[in-house]
């Protein structure tokens, strides 16, 4: 067998079928089966004779483990209910068998419906404390069985509701994205028909015309060659416009994403932007920033709160994102020398305000000069950009 098996990622997803968190979380649990082994601490807890049955209950223990996380119901169900059996019927000779109880009721809250995990625990733990009385072992060993039972159980409930939530929230900022793409080409699709539909309609017309016209009267053809030529002229530059316009759309496509990556960190956004006029370099620049800023607001802030302002002033545009973070005094990452090399490209400037009340990110660009520079050259945004 390779060694890169045997890494807990591989082995979890060749185990389980997911490399993901709750796979680790699945093998991480497999921990608890050392409780099995607590007669070898303490001799007079189990008769002799017990480590051969508990050896050998150890293979279907793990089949059925591996039931209960890779399979859907009811396959789930079975397989927590034959963990219970494996536990009963091992306890005569291995107290510790309660660990295979414990197993079944925490798979049961996490696989079944609520009603059916609630009615099928208790049945067990019935089971199991009027068996385990049976047997003469200790009342409260029986007790505390019950007690971390229900309290994994709660757990394991409470998660896989947190998990549900979560999975809504997933599918509802995905259709928000495709309503949004969608929403946008329809948009541009209205806006080059729109455009250019009737331009065009116009130009072939009084191009045939012209040609009609060339032998019989060359000022008239001449006429309407210089009149395709302006009507041409005017299409361009609103083809241009409205380029602009898509791009600016970017701005605020970068606006929408950032803000359900906020809503889902737990972080509430304000923000009022204001971006007819921007540039193409200066949009793209800006929606860079934004999302690195963002990133780091995510990653490090630790805040509750975000903003972000774009705003025209007489001279220059002003993008300030803040929140009410922890703020950073380390030395500058490169997230944040990343946006500095995008507002100086175009030639701005970015300052940057952090401490105990949060952080504040100033960038301003010059509103109708050139950049010093040229334009900027759009780069990924750092991944793993912290301010």
């Amino acid at each position: 067998m390779p060694l890169q098996w045997l890494h807990p990622r591989a082995l979890a997803y060749r185990l389980f079928g997911a490399d993901n968190q709750r796979s680790m979380f699945a093998l991480g649990s497999l921990f608890y089966v050392a409780f099995l082994f607590l007669p070898a601490l303490i001799p007079r807890m189990a008769p002799s004779g017990w480590l051969l049955p508990t050896l050998i209950s150890l293979p279907p223990f793990f089949v059925l483990y591996v039931v209960v996380w890779r399979l859907p119901s009811p396959s789930t169900e079975w397989a927590a209910l034959g963990l219970a059996a494996l536990g009963l019927a091992l306890m005569p000779v291995n107290p510790a068998a309660h660990t295979y109880v414990i197993y079944a009721i925490a798979a049961l809250s996490g696989a079944v419906g609520l009603r059916r995990a609630f009615a099928l625990s208790a049945l067990i733990l019935v089971i199991y404390s009027g068996w385990h009385l049976h047997l003469g072992y200790p009342a409260m060993m029986a007790g505390i069985t019950a007690l971390m039972s229900i309290a994994i159980g709660v757990g394991n409930g409470i998660a896989r509701a947190y998990g549900r939530k979560e999975a809504a929230l997933r599918l509802s900022q995905e259709e928000v994205r495709a309503l949004a793409q969608l929403a946008e080409r329809e948009r541009i699709g209205r806006d080059l028909h729109d455009l250019l539909g009737h331009t065009l309609s116009v130009i072939v017309l009084k191009a045939e015309l012209a040609h009609r016209l060339y032998e019989r009267n060359p000022d008239a053809s001449r006429r309407e060659i210089a009149e395709v030529e302006r009507i041409a002229r005017d299409t361009l530059g609103q083809v241009r416009r409205a380029v602009m316009g898509i791009r600016a759309a970017g701005l605020r496509a970068e606006l929408a994403h950032v803000r359900l990556a906020l809503d889902a960190a737990g972080v509430q956004l304000d923000y009022d932007v204001e971006s007819s006029g921007l540039r193409p370099e200066q949009e793209t620049a800006l929606a860079l920033i934004i999302r690195e800023a963002v990133t780091n607001i995510i990653r490090h802030a630790g805040a509750r709160q975000a903003t972000i302002h774009l705003l025209r002033q007489p001279q220059s545009w002003e993008l300030k994102i803040s929140d009410n973070g922890r703020g950073t005094s380390g030395p500058p990452g490169s997230g944040l020398k990343g946006m500095r090399e995008r507002a100086e490209a175009l030639g701005g400037r970015l300052a940057l305000d952090s401490g105990q009340a949060g952080t504040c990110l100033t960038i301003t660009l010059p509103a109708d000069a050139a950049s010093a520079h040229g334009s900027v050259q759009p780069r990924p945004a750092t991944a793993a950009a912290d301010s």
